[in-house]
């Protein structure tokens, strides 16, 4: 069985049918190992093409690596939208939507007040990590990593750094009244943020995410600008957010038309993600803004299981029976939400949802969903200690 093998489920085994209980579960059953070239000799400033937003191809920039690893840039800003109800970047909708991979019409999170120069409200189109802009392959180039950001004055209590200031961006005010000029507020240069960036910080887990000062510093460190055209007005230069909150309400740092460092109630999207080195291979081109590379991801030799557009690690790799998936069922079972366990005994297994209980025994070709009796297409087996099932157990 090749190709993708891609299940839409309404989780009514281990989950009410509504919002976020709904998910996709798709296997991958293709192998064939990698023909592609390494990504890890990408070289600081490289172009590479990969996904798309609003039906156009998004270009991106190797821009920096630190300990985290290579840091990949969109080369523009893709659109304009509010950060959120608050500039807490954990809570923020732009956040959420960075990572989501919701569909059109799903999404749940808050919206924020609308300005008039925003691109499109979040409600109104995917998650950017949709299969609609970006493939299983290439969502498999992207790390998800931890990284320290930035407290709101509102959220100083979950700092993890010994600190308990906010950091403010405010290097002071022009003198003068504010009739003739003065008043205005002073931001740091980019120059000085080594020396000046420090506050209350934690760390946080994204896939795609803004940059901060630290790694807008490094860049402007790597190309002596850290200015970017929008994908809307291609001819101009147009201010973009960063994550790190403000002082003031619903505001967040930003770069501004020319490059400088400044801050921001609402702006441009400029995302970022760290390379997945081991999982990238390069297609074709020379790296160049007119010849980009074209990234995706490696093929994988055996069947990889996807849960909402996400690969899930299994203790005990999937395998075929009669020309079906199954999968570890705890493995399964535990991404939705729901509780396992097992009796030796009489060789069953147990999953629990809220009030929804299933239950299947090894060898036998159906499952029990609070009382049915359901058939299965291929009888649950012990692999190892692990108790797989079909794929298709869980979407009935």
């Amino acid at each position: 069985m090749k190709g993708l093998l891609k299940i839409v489920i309404c989780c009514a085994v281990l989950l009410s049918c509504t919002g976020a209980a709904a998910g996709t579960f798709a296997a991958d059953t293709s192998g064939g190992g990698s023909a592609g070239a390494d990504s890890a000799g990408l070289k600081i400033g490289d172009y590479i093409l990969m996904g798309k937003y609003n039906d156009q191809p998004i270009l991106w920039r190797f821009v920096d690596e630190d300990e985290i690893g290579k840091l990949i840039l969109s080369d523009k800003i893709l659109c304009k939208k509010i950060f959120g109800g608050n500039n807490f970047w954990e809570e923020s909708s732009l956040r959420t939507w960075l990572n989501s991979t919701v569909a059109e019409g799903d999404v749940k999170w808050e919206i924020g007040r609308l300005y008039s120069t925003v691109t499109k409200p979040f409600d109104e189109e995917t998650g950017f990590l949709n299969e609609d802009n970006f493939t299983l392959r290439e969502r498999r180039t992207m790390k998800t990593v931890s990284q320290w950001t930035m407290l709101p004055k509102e959220h100083l209590g979950l700092a993890t750094n010994g600190k308990n200031n906010a950091y403010n961006a405010v290097k002071g005010i022009y003198p003068g009244n504010p009739r003739d000029g003065g008043g205005g507020k002073i931001y740091f240069d980019i120059s000085e943020i080594p020396g000046v960036y420090s506050g209350a910080a934690y760390e946080i887990s994204d896939t795609v995410f803004l940059l901060d000062e630290m790694q807008i510093y490094r860049i402007w460190k790597n190309f002596g600008t850290v200015m970017a055209k929008s994908t809307e007005e291609s001819n101009y230069s147009s201010p973009y957010y960063l994550r790190t909150p403000t002082d003031y309400e619903e505001s967040c740092t930003a770069i501004d038309y020319v490059g400088n460092y400044c801050i921001s109630g609402y702006g441009g999207v400029r995302p970022a993600f760290y390379l997945n080195t081991d999982n990238a291979e390069i297609l074709s081109g020379s790296g160049t803004a007119e010849e980009p590379y074209v990234l995706n991801g490696k093929k994988k030799d055996g069947i990889s299981v996807y849960c909402n557009g996400w690969e899930l690690a299994f203790d005990q790799p999937p395998v075929m029976e009669n020309d079906r998936v199954l999968v570890p069922m705890r493995a399964i079972c535990e991404a939705l939400g729901a509780q396992v366990s097992w009796d030796g005994g009489t060789q069953t297994v147990t999953a629990t949802k809220g009030d929804t209980v299933i239950t299947l025994q090894i060898g036998r070709q159906s499952m029990i969903k609070n009382g049915k009796i359901i058939v299965l297409d291929t009888a649950a087996k012990l692999v190892g200690d692990r108790t797989l099932v079909p794929v298709r157990a869980v979407s009935e």
